[in-house]
């Protein structure tokens, strides 16, 4: 009903109109409510509370009142996020602090940004630091990182919670195929690799061998990369897709969303992404890119595959969380920097939150948007 009552795009509004839902669950945690039990045939004292929140991430930003579009745009580092302004955008990387402390690839500045990395990873702030710092802030409009505080930490159970905000995992990894693809097929408009793209490797002066080269005709020359494709090869890549069978309810028909001629793949929806991130990639990609390239992605694929797994173990999740740091490094090695979007950058952060809450497939937006009565 909040969609019928909030005026264009809620934004800072949207917690005056959530004030009464704010004082029901209050309400319902401190003194509860009478509730008939069939079973026993008794009224009880029925309590309950809020564990999570469930949303994409600029809905996860407005619901924290935090600014999820700045540079410090990450809700799990803060003010610890990692940065880069290019010309044009801005880019996530420094991933190397997160290894451990004496870790080669920290001292590798030429595979890298051009600088070594001494930083160690941003420890989370408690729900009580965290309260406390929304509350030393006087100016809400110049604050890069939290806009306002109100919202739920007016609960009075919030600020102990473990994990306030889910990253969405449907949308993280939809946004990550959608990079990946587009970048491997040179598709316009998808592909973090042109002309722009080499240019901020010139700025930053690192990788001299794939800087753009001006011709006579004032064109650009610009070197292949690891990860480029001849036609051929990117026929055969939306080939394999084009040409696989699956089962009814497996996916929709992914084939009418892949262009074998011109080497293209539009409409998929975000189940369609998931299948081919998780299932159809490794399959499609074997054998077409060198193998620096395809194993990196293959361990991508395998750490949103093992993640969205129904039953998760602490140990295996702890292991996710190193090699996902090293996948992501191995990237940063690989593709520009203007691959490395916000998105790309959270998918760090998902089995950490895996080992705090339940998995992944129970509190996803999938039971949102796919189930969700019109």
């Amino acid at each position: 009903m909040l969609t019928l009552i909030i005026p264009g795009y809620p934004g800072k509004d949207f917690h005056t109109f959530m004030q009464p839902v704010y004082d029901d669950l209050n309400e319902l945690f401190e003194y509860g409510m009478p509730t008939y039990d069939a079973y026993r045939d008794e009224v009880f004292q029925l309590h309950a509370v809020l564990l999570y929140t469930v949303s994409d991430y600029p809905g996860a930003g407005i619901l924290a009142q935090f600014s999820t579009n700045s540079q410090l745009g990450c809700l799990s580092c803060e003010e610890e996020t990692s940065y880069k302004r290019l010309k044009y955008k801005q880019c996530y990387m420094g991933h190397r602090r997160f290894l451990p402390d004496g870790h080669e690839f920290r001292y590798d500045a030429d595979s890298f940004d051009g600088t070594e990395e001494h930083r160690s990873k941003p420890v989370p702030c408690s729900g009580e630091a965290i309260l406390e710092k929304i509350k030393s802030i006087r100016d809400f409009e110049k604050s890069k990182t939290w806009k306002g505080d109100g919202g739920l930490f007016c609960l009075s159970y919030w600020k102990y919670n473990l994990l306030w905000h889910n990253l969405d995992f449907m949308h993280i990894e939809k946004n990550v195929c959608e990079n990946t693809y587009g970048t491997l097929l040179e598709m316009e408009g998808k592909s973090k690799d042109n002309l722009q793209a080499q240019n901020d490797l010139q700025e930053m002066n690192i990788r001299p061998d794939l800087h753009p080269q001006k011709r006579a005709n004032d064109k650009y020359y610009l070197p292949p990369t690891l990860y480029n494709m001849s036609k051929e090869e990117k026929e055969q890549f939306c080939k394999v897709l084009h040409d696989i069978k699956a089962p009814d309810g497996y996916s929709s028909n992914i084939s009418r969303c892949v262009n074998v001629a011109q080497a293209k793949i539009t409409g998929l929806k975000s189940h369609d992404c998931h299948i081919l991130m998780q299932q159809l990639m490794p399959v499609a990609l074997r054998g077409l890119l060198p193998d620096d390239v395809t194993s990196v992605l293959f361990d991508l694929c395998g750490y949103f595959r093992e993640l969205n797994a129904k039953v998760l173990y602490k140990d295996e999740l702890e292991k996710l969380e190193d090699r996902i740091v090293m996948t992501l490094c191995r990237m940063e090695m690989i593709f520009p920097p203007g691959f490395f979007t916000m998105m790309v950058h959270l998918v760090l952060h998902l089995a950490s939150e895996a080992k705090i809450s339940d998995p992944v497939c129970y509190r996803s937006m999938y039971f949102v948007e796919r189930y969700a009565v019109p």
